[in-house]
């Protein structure tokens, strides 16, 4: 990719900060499949954003009733947030997540920062376009002191190509709830990172349901800097077709006495291909540390891939972690079970996998998004059934 006319833009623009994010994507040139984080899927449409246009390409809708101060993107005013310097973050960061912040914020001539109000308890973060093109977005936000914050991120149906970068820093005491609900979205591609610092006696809580995606690209980073700081990851992935779902979780324990848990579900069928890569590391001073990791997969259909691959590496003595994998196909002898019962063959199926992926559905804790999300995915995992059902 040609990083040229944007280094001088930055150059006009005398933006320092941009243009040495610039010189470095130029000389690295865009990942490619032959590295390990990038694997399962290729970054190449990335090309399309060499003649992207930044004007009226990003659009941040707010929450009526509950945003009050200010955020600006690209000369648009919207009632939400303050503005604020650039947060600075701690910790480690995967390669992966680093191009993708460095990509999306150099591409964009900067990030919009800003630091929640005292009033603001819910925000949606809304990337969207006018039209079907290319979507970029930078964003960073700071959770003060005992803040309790509830995070809608959300993606319109319109986009192409969308490339995103949030990042959210937590102040002691700060509780972050982070909902990432995407059903029959759009059938544009997508690379999407969520990173989030967490200071001591802070926490974390994210949930994630992924219906549908073309092709999307997930990082999600967390580093647990303070202690007693805690993490909890739920994330259901259901891929069919042609599909493709790149999961990518990230946990850093770099204080003593935090404690994360980490439990990813997915279901795939036609010839999609679905991948879980989730990582826990422990540095040397997080003792007292407890850590919890599983990832479960349903495969529906012959021609479905599952790929999952959770991992540990520990520096410290005084440590609970856990982690593993389950991959498999519905026990056809509790088909039977269900049918015996007076279920169809679908019936029962169906209902053995809504059993499988309630787990993560049920920590929605909005009543009406979580049965919104029920009633959407029993609209598209229906037809699903009538396709797959005699594998079981």
């Amino acid at each position: 990719m040609n990083f040229e006319p944007y280094l001088e833009k930055a150059k006009n623009l005398n933006d320092a900060a941009s243009y040495e994010i610039l010189q470095s994507l130029q000389k690295e040139g865009l990942p490619t499949r032959k590295s390990e984080e990038w694997k399962y899927f290729s970054p190449s449409f990335l090309e399309k954003f060499e003649n992207f246009e930044l004007k009226n390409t990003t659009e941040w809708k707010k929450s009526e009733s509950h945003l009050r101060a200010h955020i600006s993107v690209n000369e648009k005013t919207y009632s939400g947030v303050q503005i604020a310097k650039t947060l600075t973050s701690q910790g480690r960061e995967s390669k992966s997540s680093g191009f993708i912040r460095r990509f999306v914020s150099g591409l964009s001539f900067g990030t919009v920062s800003f630091v929640m109000d005292s009033e603001t308890t819910d925000l949606d973060l809304n990337f969207s376009a006018e039209k079907a093109f290319q979507v970029l977005g930078a964003i960073e936000i700071q959770v003060p002191e005992k803040q309790k914050v509830r995070v809608h991120i959300k993606a319109d149906e319109y986009f192409e190509e969308l490339v995103s970068s949030v990042f959210f820093k937590l102040e002691r005491g700060a509780e972050l709830e982070v909902y990432a609900v995407e059903v029959n979205p759009t059938d544009g591609k997508s690379i999407q990172s969520l990173r989030v610092d967490l200071s001591e006696e802070s926490e974390f809580r994210y949930v994630s349901v992924l219906a549908g995606a073309s092709s999307k690209r997930n990082n999600l980073e967390v580093n647990l800097n303070g202690s007693q700081a805690r993490c909890s990851l739920f994330a259901l992935s259901i891929s069919g077709k042609n599909e493709k779902l790149d999961n990518h979780f990230f946990i850093n324990h770099n204080a003593p006495s935090c404690e994360s848990r980490i439990v990813y579900k997915a279901l795939v069928s036609g010839q999609a291909q679905v991948v879980y890569d989730g990582k826990v590391y422990v540095e040397k001073n997080a003792q007292k540390t407890d850590s919890d990791q599983i990832a479960r997969g349903l495969i529906l259909s012959d021609g479905a891939e599952l790929d999952a691959k959770p991992s540990l590496e520990v520096f410290a003595d005084d440590v609970s972690a856990t982690h593993g994998a389950a991959i498999g196909q519905v026990d056809r002898d509790e088909v039977f079970y269900l049918m015996s019962r007076g279920l169809s063959e679908e019936e029962a199926s169906k209902l053995l996998a809504f059993a499988f992926i309630n787990e993560v559905i049920s920590q929605i804790i909005d009543k009406e998004l979580r049965e919104n999300t029920k009633e959407s995915i029993e609209k598209k995992f229906g037809k699903w059934i009538q396709e797959v059902a005699h594998v079981f």
